[in-house]
């Protein structure tokens, strides 16, 4: 699926223009590297599964948008984006994840 691009302006005609855009590679989280996350489920209710999801979640919307400064000519996002906005993009990122319903083979 790609990624969709808004323009508010759009060309002067009062309409918006949507640009799709190729989305990266997914990348996906090794749920092993996720450690022992019992403790973690019974103390807050978040499953493996679901920091797996909002993790990828993260990885997608950050590499969209490190891919559209490159397209664009730019450095890559992070070359200019400073430590504490970066920490606040990805939880950011990762709570929106954490908010959007899991998707698994039951709810599909």
């Amino acid at each position: 699926m790609a990624e969709a691009e808004h323009d508010v302006d759009g060309d002067g005609d009062g309409e918006a223009e949507v640009d799709l855009v190729p989305a990266p590679p997914r990348r996906r989280i090794e749920h092993a590297n996720l450690g022992d996350c019992v403790r973690l489920e019974q103390t807050t209710g978040l499953t493996r599964e679901a920091i797996a999801e909002a993790v990828e979640f993260t990885y997608r919307k950050l590499d969209v948008i490190d891919q559209q400064t490159r397209d664009s000519g730019a450095r890559p996002f992070v070359a200019f984006v400073d430590l504490p906005e970066l920490s606040s993009l990805v939880s950011t990122a990762l709570g929106a994840g954490l908010a959007r319903p899991l998707v698994t083979p039951d709810t599909v």
